[in-house]
């Protein structure tokens, strides 16, 4: 297991003789890896992000986004501005921490502590299991992912606009210059829950159980299993798959001893 914080990314950068080119391309081979999660960041030094503009727009609801969920915190710095009042560290976050993708706009240099004012915001794209493989898969440079990634997540909009439909209205000059006109970029996945024999125990045993079991109760074992092996009913591929799969290690299962049938049997008929 691997985790790596962003002191731990930096310590990488600096003393492994490995890029993150190749430690993303090992991470791609989702057959061998398993990538969990994956943050990327862009650190604003020159004034394009008004983290102040940006909770205003977000407050105002000048935004649309594929995710109907965010928030705004707010964090009192134990630094005082020039009327003696706490600065305020303000993040906003679209989407929620427990999703496969959420976005996070705050004031780094307040979180740093800095006492010159400098300027420093950051957004942070937080990407979870196949999202995170599917943004490493696109070929773009990470630059052009992740403007790609939130342009087609989340955008501000302007609050002038008379359109009606949210989707046409233009984007906030800031927003536009900060996502340079990159193309949108998806990487959604269709869940695809996965067919293996837990699944097929726990239907049979808690959904079809009672039924089986009335079934069973009723006309006896042998007639349900002469039943079972004469129905026209086909199998479907992933049934198929997982059958040639468990064979071998249920070999000694396929030819039942008569005796255990007849002791099923004795048992249903109490």
């Amino acid at each position: 297991m691997l985790e790596m914080t962003g002191q731990g990314c930096r310590e990488f950068e600096t003393y492994s003789r490995l890029s993150f080119d190749y430690l993303f391309e090992l991470a791609k081979d989702d057959l061998l890896y398993h990538m969990t999660r994956l943050d990327i960041a862009y650190d604003d030094h020159i004034g394009i992000l008004d983290i102040r503009q940006i909770e205003k727009d977000y407050r105002a609801h000048n935004w649309v986004s594929r995710s109907r969920r965010g928030r705004i915190t707010i964090d009192l710095s134990r630094e005082k501005d020039d009327d003696g009042k706490n600065i305020e560290g303000i993040s906003v976050m679209t989407g929620t921490k427990s999703s496969d993708m959420y976005m996070r706009i705050y004031d780094k240099g307040i979180e740093r502590g800095f006492k010159d004012g400098r300027h420093w915001v950051r957004c942070e794209l937080v990407l979870k299991q196949d999202r995170a493989v599917k943004f490493l898969k696109c070929k773009e440079k990470i630059g052009e992912k992740f403007r790609g990634v939130i342009a087609g997540y989340f955008r501000f909009i302007d609050p002038e606009s008379s359109d009606t439909n949210r989707s046409r209205v233009k984007m906030r000059d800031y927003w536009s210059k900060f996502l340079e006109n990159a193309s949108k970029i998806s990487v959604y996945s269709k869940k695809e829950i996965e067919y293996n024999l837990g699944r097929v125990y726990g239907y049979v045993m808690h959904q079809a159980g009672n039924s089986i079991y009335t079934y069973i109760k009723i006309v006896g074992i042998m007639k349900f299993l002469d039943d079972l092996f004469k129905r026209n009913s086909k199998l479907t591929p992933q049934q198929r798959y997982l059958i040639n799969k468990c064979k071998a290690a249920y070999k000694d299962q396929q030819n039942i001893d008569p005796d255990i049938l007849q002791a099923i049997a004795d048992c249903f008929r109490s």
